[in-house]
């Protein structure tokens, strides 16, 4: 008996240890793959596309793999956009649904200019594009507190994305959307938050269209909040600034503010003022940051992702005053381009 023990023993310990060997191979394969992916991103295939309004388009994202990297509902990806010229360009858009086991990406995206605008012309069912994993921190803060929204335009996106995911768990607080846009085509998704919101008692959703209409005032955000309420904004800079600065006032705590710095999210403004770089000066139209307004011009900084991550878009203001897009605080100096909004007329530096 002995003797078979030690025999058995012989042959398993070569088994298991070549076992021990294959998985911790397996997982470092799974490893590096993971790496790759985070660092390069994954090739995902356009499944679908629409145009539900003049300069808006959604995308729906497939992969071979069927399951896609979970994501925190809010949060967005970066796509790397093949431009014209024969260079890329990767910009940051958001999630515009949430699963716990995802199986298609949706962005909303605003045609915008340069890559956003080349994603435009040229995505289409069965095209391929370079997909980051999801990243990001403007998250839901707290699933079971009461939870305003406000959107203006494409901000509805990530959104859209919380909703589901405050639908799918049970314990979640009540939510309040306003939802406002320029014309009543801009209000994307309108009849699915209808349709939710009549089936739903915890959410109340309040579009409006603003052409010739009054915008929404920092008393009926307050009308709606209580002790324990969060609020987060993605809307254009002037309703951003207007609502921010009403809501600190009137005693809203900061660490219950929360605001999308992500640029391509706002909805563009003409600012009225001038921009001089060097020897050239010229007046931007309107735009949602400074990177915008500089890529009118054709002075541009090297960019990416336009959510403040990438570091690239750095400028240098000489004269004149910026406005931070998140916190509203006055900025000057060397800036990220893509996370400010001029509020006076700007002599730049070259862009370091």
């Amino acid at each position: 008996m002995i003797g078979l023990a030690l025999a058995l023993l012989l042959i398993a310990l070569p088994a298991a240890f070549g076992l021990w060997h294959l998985v911790g191979g397996l997982w470092a394969v799974r490893c590096r793959q993971a790496a790759e992916l985070a660092a390069n991103g994954r090739r995902m295939m356009i499944l679908w596309r629409d145009d539900p309004a003049p300069g808006l388009f959604r995308l729906w994202l497939v992969d071979w793999r069927l399951f896609l990297p979970r994501f925190a509902a809010g949060q967005h990806v970066i796509v790397t956009v093949a431009l014209p010229d024969g260079t890329s360009a990767r910009r940051a858009y958001s999630l515009a649904g949430w699963s716990r086991f995802p199986l298609v990406y949706c962005l909303g995206i605003r045609k915008g200019a340069a890559a956003s605008a080349a994603l435009h012309a040229r995505a289409r069912p069965l095209a391929r594009l370079t997909v980051s994993a999801p990243k990001g921190q403007f998250t839901d803060p707290d699933l079971g507190a009461p939870l305003v929204l406000v959107a203006g335009g494409i901000g509805i996106t990530p959104f859209r994305a919380i909703l589901a995911e405050r639908a799918g768990r049970l314990a979640s607080g009540p939510v309040i959307l306003h939802h406002s846009a320029r014309e009543p085509a801009e209000l994307l998704w309108k009849d699915d938050l209808t349709r939710h919101s009549a089936r739903d008692a915890r959410l109340r959703y309040i579009p409006r269209a603003t052409q010739g209409q009054p915008r929404l005032t920092v008393a009926e955000v307050m009308a709606d909040i209580t002790p324990d309420s969060h609020v987060m904004i993605c809307a254009g800079d002037s309703l951003t600034r207007s609502l921010r600065e009403g809501l600190l006032e009137i005693g809203l705590p900061a660490d219950r503010l929360h605001i999308e710095a992500f640029s391509l999210g706002l909805q563009p403004e003409n600012l009225g003022i001038s921009i001089t770089i060097g020897d050239r000066s010229f007046r931007p139209g309107p735009v949602g940051s400074l990177l915008e307004a500089l890529e009118q011009g054709g002075a541009a900084p090297e960019s990416e992702c336009r959510a403040g991550e990438c570091g690239l878009c750095f400028v240098e203001i000489l004269e004149g005053q910026a406005r931070d897009i998140a916190s509203g605080r006055p900025v000057s100096g060397r800036v990220l381009a893509c996370s400010v909004i001029p509020e006076t007329d700007l002599r730049l530096g070259r862009s370091v």
